[in-house]
């Protein structure tokens, strides 16, 4: 049966939920990166939680909290989990990965030069509006009289 976990921070049932709760948010965390090493160190850190996880579910097992068939089911997919985060971060701590990293960062810096450039060949980026003035250095005739 489910029991409802108290508030109190010394019962086994809340405990868990403070550690499942946090290795989705650093595997979100670490797929927003684009920095290899920053990612892997993060799923370091998700694959620790889930590990926390699984003590968790052998501590409520124990003290009859939830059954052994609930257990290894959640067991079993914490496990997979891991699996899946720690071929993650060993691509992620290749040279592959970082041969990737490398041509993608060198594709981003040439669309930039490039982006760069047509902006300053057309400086006027909206071919529909027309500019007033040929010469921006030229100030309005009208606006100025001479005293």
């Amino acid at each position: 049966t489910e029991s409802k976990a108290s508030e109190d921070p010394s019962d086994l049932r809340a405990h868990p939920r403070p550690a499942v709760a946090k290795p989705p948010a650093h595997i979100s965390e670490a797929y927003g990166r684009f920095n290899p090493a920053d990612s892997a160190r993060i799923l370091v850190q998700a694959k620790g939680e889930l590990m926390e996880s699984q003590n968790h579910l052998f501590d409520a097992c124990d003290q009859h909290i939830i059954s052994e068939a609930v257990r290894a089911e959640y067991h079993a997919m914490a496990h997979a989990v891991i699996g899946q985060v720690d071929g993650w971060r060993d691509y992620l701590q290749s040279e592959e990965a970082r041969r990737n990293v490398e041509r993608i960062r060198a594709q981003r810096r040439r669309n930039r030069n490039r982006n760069r450039n047509n902006e300053n060949e057309n400086p006027n980026p909206n071919p529909n509006q027309r500019n007033q003035n040929p010469n921006p250095n030229q100030r309005n005739q009208n606006s100025e009289s001479p005293e």
